[in-house]
C-alpha cells in the first residue's frame, strides 16, 4: 500500500505481518507493520495484539468468549435484533460513510481523524474490510479492518453517540461485541485464519486497560511482534530526524 501524507510531501508505503519488501525507489518511508522479527537497518518497536485463532466452528468460537461477552452476542443478536454486514469490496461511498461516522466519533473522544489518503490506498490494494452493526437502519457499530494474507487485522472501530441513556450505551456495547463476533464468523468464511484485534497494551489499570479487557472477552492470545519504520529516501531521514527533534523537545517540555 502507497499514499502521501495529508500534504502530500512524504510518499509512505506498508508491508505488514512480514511480506517481503522489494526496491521502492519512489518512496519516503516504508512502515513494517506488526514482523515477528525486528527489522535490520530500521527504527523497530515492540508490539503486541490479540489473536484468535479462527480455526473452529461457530460454536466452539463462542464457546470460547467469557461469560458476558456470550451473553452480550446471544442478547444483540437475539432479543435486540441487531443486524451486522460484511463488506469486502469496498466501495468508495462506503468508505466515505465510515469517514465520516469514525471522525465524529474521534471528535467526541479527542481522537485524530481518519487518515483517509491510507484508508483509501488500503481500499485499492484490495485489502481493506467494513463491517457495521445496526438497529432501527442507524449504524451503532463501524469496524474498519485490513486483510493481508491468512490474517485480518481490526484497524478502527467506532460507536454510535454515547451521550445518551444508560440502556442505549449499553444497547451500544452489546452491538460491539455481536459485530466482532460476526466479523469472526464473515472473516472464516472468507478463508481467514487469524483475527488481530489490534493490539494489547498490557496495561494494569486505566482506559487502555479497559480496552484490553474488552478484547480478552473473546478469548484469544497475547502474540508479540515488531513495528519498524525505515526511511527511503533523503527527504525521509529528514523527515524522522525532525520528528525525532520534536518528540525530544515535548518530553523536555513535559520534565519542567
Amino acid at each position: 500500500m502507497r499514499y502521501a501524507d495529508h500534504m502530500g510531501l512524504l510518499r509512505y508505503g506498508e508491508a505488514w505481518f512480514g511480506e517481503p519488501v522489494g526496491e521502492a525507489d519512489d518512496l519516503d518511508i516504508l512502515l513494517h507493520v506488526q514482523c515477528d522479527e525486528p527489522v535490520d537497518h530500521t527504527r523497530s518497536e515492540p508490539f503486541q495484539t490479540l489473536m484468535i485463532d479462527l480455526e473452529r466452528t461457530p460454536d466452539e468460537l463462542l464457546a470460547s468468549f467469557d461469560k458476558t461477552t456470550r451473553y452480550e452476542v446471544r442478547r444483540a443478536l437475539g432479543r435486540d435484533e441487531v443486524k451486522t454486514s460484511w463488506e469486502s469490496e469496498v466501495t468508495r461511498k462506503s468508505l466515505q460513510r465510515f469517514v465520516t461516522d469514525y471522525d465524529a466519533f474521534a471528535r467526541s473522544r479527542g481522537l485524530d481523524p481518519v487518515a483517509t489518503k491510507r484508508l483509501e490506498a488500503i481500499r485499492a490494494a484490495g485489502a481493506l474490510v467494513l463491517s457495521r452493526a445496526e438497529l432501527d437502519d442507524a449504524v451503532k457499530v463501524w469496524h474498519a479492518y485490513i486483510h493481508v494474507g491468512g490474517r485480518i487485522r481490526l484497524l478502527l472501530s467506532s460507536t454510535a453517540d454515547r451521550s445518551v441513556t444508560k440502556d442505549q450505551k449499553a444497547l451500544i456495547g452489546r452491538s460491539n461485541r455481536a459485530l466482532h463476533y460476526a466479523d469472526a464468523l464473515a472473516a472464516q468464511k472468507a478463508g481467514v485464519r487469524w483475527l488481530d484485534l489490534g493490539g494489547w497494551s498490557g496495561q494494569k489499570e486505566g482506559h487502555r486497560r479497559s480496552i484490553d479487557a474488552f478484547k480478552e472477552g473473546f478469548g484469544g492470545r497475547v502474540v508479540a511482534g515488531w513495528n519498524a519504520t525505515e526511511a527511503r529516501s533523503v527527504r525521509g531521514r529528514l523527515a524522522l530526524g525532525a520528528a525525532d527533534a520534536r518528540s525530544w523537545l515535548l518530553r523536555v517540555r513535559g520534565s519542567r
